[in-house]
């Protein structure tokens, strides 16, 4: 495992030449959700956000929040489609950052995409999934990772969960218990 000067280093380094991948994975989600409100914090959700102002026809409200100015005194502050979130976990401790995530995810915003490097201490793909986020790709090149979530995806439809499934499926609506 990388140590916390190490990663940054390495992220601050890239920065610049972040994977055209990435990019384009972050954009087809835009395109796909078109949303009407964005909120984006890092680098590569800024040049997301500026291209999709650009190319959008009607006017978008972008939020942009400076990923330094995270801390657990944060909280968000209206509801958003879409969450970009890029170059920002790296500086935070696990407790800052699942307590941002957990509150933009339940508060801040119906879809979040979140990229951060592979090897960042106190991130791991387990803790993504503990707070119900997929992993929507690997790039091996860049040792990097995109998680997502989206309410209306999240909780899928199960067959079994249905009155046709329970014990007593001609009782249903007809007694309260």
């Amino acid at each position: 495992m990388l140590g916390s000067a190490q990663v940054c280093r390495q992220y601050s380094a890239g920065v610049g030449a972040l994977t055209m991948v990435l990019e384009d994975d972050l954009w087809m989600m835009v395109q796909r959700q078109h949303p009407e409100s964005l909120y984006v914090c890092g680098k590569t959700a800024e040049s997301i956000a500026d291209r999709w102002q650009k190319s959008c026809p009607q006017p978008v409200a972008v939020t942009r929040q400076n990923p330094s100015e995270i801390n657990s005194d944060w909280a968000p502050t209206g509801v958003h489609r879409l969450a970009l979130i890029t170059d920002t976990l790296e500086n935070l401790s696990e407790a800052e950052g699942a307590l941002f995530l957990g509150q933009f995810r339940n508060f801040g915003a119906t879809s979040l995409a979140v990229a951060i490097i592979d090897g960042t201490p106190s991130w791991d793909f387990n803790i993504f999934i503990q707070l119900g986020f997929q992993r929507f790709r690997h790039y091996e090149m860049e040792r990097m990772s995109l998680y997502t979530y989206d309410i209306e995806t999240y909780n899928r439809k199960r067959d079994w969960n249905s009155p046709e499934h329970w014990a007593n499926p001609e009782n249903w609506g007809k007694y309260r218990w």
